[in-house]
């Protein structure tokens, strides 16, 4: 057991890499309301390592009941919302009010099995529960040149089945947008993400602030269908600390932890009916 052997001063190194592919659609409904409908395909890939404070590789003796080197995928939670848009000189302002739908994979406390040293998995690609959304849009159109800002805020009402509540988090971004071609754009974004604490069975954990990077380019094929290939880069972040117990041994989770903001390849397609 954990506690019978001496554990070394180490770092836990863990980097992840995401892809999502979205596929979405918005439907007019008329006087400047839409319906828009998105269900994202993700995947996770995780490399772990351990080293002593001196650099040497290490192999601790619970070993990757926490990380371990691994591709997961799935569906992730998909949203439906209720858009409405209106036009004012340059510039187009719209409202947003909807929800996540639970479709992506959940997991059993992880924190609990930490603590009897079991096996577990942090990464979850869904909820488990729906979180209504809120949102301001905005874009200030131009002949080549424009802008975009938008900012959403979820909030969780429910705990899932496993005990676990997804954390409030506001994101709010801005940026110019350029357009190359009639139907090519480009946009470059930067965005601000925090997200309070999540819980399980009413234990509160973590929480960030991140600045984030983004560069998108779109592609309109034709008045229906558009196609987005972007790439999201954590610029900045700050992190809770978390403290573990297992078997008796203080397991400490810093900013390389958990909880990290890793860079993102998002590609979406959408249709949208007017």
């Amino acid at each position: 057991m954990c506690e019978d052997v001496e554990i070394a001063p180490h770092v836990h190194d863990l980097v992840t890499n995401q892809f999502q592919a979205k596929l979405g659609g918005v439907v007019g409904l008329g006087r400047g309301f839409q319906l828009g409908l998105n269900v994202p395909l993700g995947v996770r890939q995780a490399d772990v390592t351990y080293t002593t404070t001196d650099g040497a590789l290490y192999d601790p003796p619970y070993s990757d009941i926490h990380h371990r080197d691994e591709v997961l995928w799935g569906l992730n939670d998909g949203t439906v919302s209720m858009q409405w848009f209106q036009r004012l000189e340059m510039w187009t302002l719209g409202g947003l009010m909807g929800s996540t739908i639970p479709l992506g994979r959940t997991e059993p406390d992880p924190f609990a099995a930490a603590e009897k040293g079991l096996a577990h998995q942090h990464s979850q690609f869904g909820s488990g529960s729906p979180i209504p959304i809120l949102g301001l849009q905005g874009v200030m159109g131009g002949a080549h040149l424009g802008a975009v800002a938008s900012t959403t805020v979820m909030l969780p009402v429910f705990e899932n089945k496993e005990g676990y509540k997804a954390p409030t988090t506001f994101t709010s971004m801005i940026g110019p947008r350029w357009t190359v071609r009639p139907h090519w754009s480009v946009l470059g974004t930067t965005g601000l993400i925090w997200s309070g604490p999540d819980s399980w069975s009413g234990d509160r954990h973590g929480g960030r602030t991140s600045l984030m990077g983004n560069v998108a380019t779109q592609w309109s094929v034709n008045d229906s269908w558009a196609m987005m290939f972007e790439v999201r880069i954590p610029l900045w972040q700050r992190l809770h600390t978390e403290k573990l117990d297992v078997n008796g041994m203080t397991i400490e989770l810093e900013a390389d932890g958990e909880f990290e903001v890793s860079p993102a390849v998002v590609f979406s397609v959408s249709r949208t009916s007017r």
